[in-house]
């Protein structure tokens, strides 16, 4: 399993290459990384599994954890849930 923090979910959408970084990720299964390798990322088409959660802790910029911009470089709402295809996906507001 992975589980991360500003860790970057990547995909390929339409030969771009598209880098996501939730301040929290969980991916029931991954292969193990390389010895002495730090793991930085996760790419889903390349690796397989879809991460089962992803949270985002509400931030100052307005807007960016419900973005749903459907072009380049894409709103995170359609970023994980048309793109990567998460099934969970938490917006966390810490001062409520």
């Amino acid at each position: 399993m992975a589980i991360a923090s500003n860790f970057g979910l990547c995909a390929k959408v339409n030969d771009k290459t598209v880098v996501k970084a939730p301040d929290w990720v969980y991916v029931p299964s991954v292969l193990p990384a390389e010895p002495g390798e730090v793991r930085r990322s996760y790419t889903r088409n390349a690796e397989g599994e879809v991460p089962a959660v992803v949270m985002e802790f509400l931030s100052d910029t307005d807007g960016s954890e419900y973005s749903n911009k459907p072009t380049y470089p894409y709103g995170k709402l359609r970023f994980y849930e048309r793109i990567l295809e998460i099934p969970i996906y938490v917006i966390f507001e810490p001062k409520s």
